[in-house]
């Protein structure tokens, strides 16, 4: 008895199996011949003309002079680097500061490797009484070569 239950069992599930697997056949998958898309007018065809390369990477690198170009400048970057009043030298344990003043009256804090000046300078080095500011020039042959700027402290309202 309870092995004829197991066979309608099974039975039935294979029935349903079957009828599934019949329907989704022909429902699923309609069947085109070459000869039917060839003459059809309704056929999608992809005109690539006006639309993206699809192998094209989406990534392009910008060059280094590119970059440079889109920055948005400092205010520091305004002015030429001998504009520039050194108005005063503070240091710490850790690190040395500076302020100085640009031909606007306003006041900056520098540090080592602030971008400062027209030309490229960088600050290379606070020392007590200066601001060491390098530069890269261009010579009449195009070469770049580095050139120093020194900002010396205003005592009194007078540059040395």
């Amino acid at each position: 008895m309870l092995m004829e239950a197991n066979n309608k069992n099974i039975i039935i599930w294979i029935v349903a199996v079957i009828a599934m697997m019949s329907f989704l056949h022909v429902t699923a998958s309609p069947s085109f011949s070459v000869d039917t898309l060839k003459n059809s007018e309704d056929a999608y065809r992809y005109d690539p003309k006006g639309k993206p390369d699809p192998f094209k990477t989406l990534v392009t690198e910008i060059k280094k002079d590119e970059k440079k170009k889109n920055l948005p400048l400092s205010p520091l970057q305004r002015f030429s680097t001998s504009e520039f009043s050194l108005m005063g030298v503070a240091w710490t344990d850790k690190e040395r500061m500076a302020m100085v003043k640009s031909p606007e009256g306003k006041w900056y804090t520098i540090y080592r490797n602030t971008p400062i000046g027209l030309s490229g300078g960088r600050v290379v080095e606070i020392l007590n009484d200066s601001v060491i500011v390098e530069e890269k020039k261009n010579d009449s042959y195009g070469k770049i070569h580095r050139e120093r700027v020194i900002l010396t402290l205003n005592r009194n309202g007078v540059n040395e």
